[in-house]
């Protein structure tokens, strides 16, 4: 929910390109459902990213890849930025217009010098190049979030996007979940060591990657020794053997 300013104006009034409302549901972080597995190896992994620039979180629909990031991302001390990256067929004006209001959301202090996409179909370069060098003078890096990434498929945006992650330097840390091969030149950022990957194994449970219920007790779930949380066939649920399934219509439905 956006914050009035000193002036009473709301962030998130209209200020897109086309003059449209920002959609608040863009910018939230999915809250996690009581059937959610805690994935403390991925986790852990995941505290790895701030020392890469990069970190990208690529599986199949329904591999938990969100849910994920979300637990992660609500458990850091630092700024996080969420952007579900459903407008990116909007235009490039529309997608960078939104990046930018998550992250003043975040409580990112952007100069008006940074400006705003005039059009929704075009970005001009020295936005993206104040934006670049104000994030680079941070002292303390801001986490930016960009859920459903695979939904952008111009190269432009792309492009864009490793510019300003390129020339910000240690002033933010990108994650990326996407379903699809994300469009960034993964090869440089491998070759110097700078990018942190979960990729479908990873995500995959295994006899030997058990889960814990989160909570385990949602259900009246008690494992032992000899009934331990393992999840069902399809990520994000669970069978604890002696626990009942929640009723339908009460999980958290979406793209996770």
């Amino acid at each position: 929910m956006g914050v009035p300013d000193e002036t009473g104006a709301d962030p998130l009034g209209p200020a897109d390109p086309c003059g449209d409302p920002f959609l608040r549901t863009r910018f939230a972080i999915p809250t996690l459902p009581v059937t959610y597995l805690r994935r403390d190896r991925l986790l852990g992994h995941l505290d790895l990213a701030p020392r890469a620039p990069l970190t990208v979180v690529g599986g199949a629909a329904g591999a938990g890849k969100t849910l994920l990031v979300a637990h992660w991302a609500a458990t850091r001390r630092t700024p996080v930025a969420w952007l579900t990256a459903q407008m990116a067929d909007k235009g490039r004006g529309t997608f960078w217009a939104y990046l930018l209001q998550a992250l003043r959301l975040a409580g990112v202090t952007l100069s008006a010098e940074v400006g705003l996409p005039a059009e929704a179909g075009r970005v001009d370069d020295a936005l993206l190049t104040r934006l670049a060098a104000e994030l680079s003078a941070r002292e303390a890096p801001v986490t930016a979030v960009i859920d459903e990434y695979d939904r952008v498929t111009d190269p432009e945006i792309a492009d864009q996007l490793e510019f300003v992650l390129r020339h910000a330097d240690t002033g933010v840390r990108l994650v990326l979940v996407t379903r699809t091969e994300p469009l960034l030149p993964l090869h440089r950022y491998r070759a110097a060591g700078a990018v942190t990957e979960i990729r479908n194994d990873e995500l995959a449970f295994t006899p030997r990657r058990p889960a814990t219920c989160w909570p385990c007790t949602a259900y009246g779930c008690r494992p032992t020794r000899s009934a331990r949380c393992w999840p069902a066939p399809g990520a994000g649920r669970r069978d604890c053997g002696s626990a009942p399934w929640p009723r339908r219509g009460s999980a958290t439905r979406g793209r996770i």
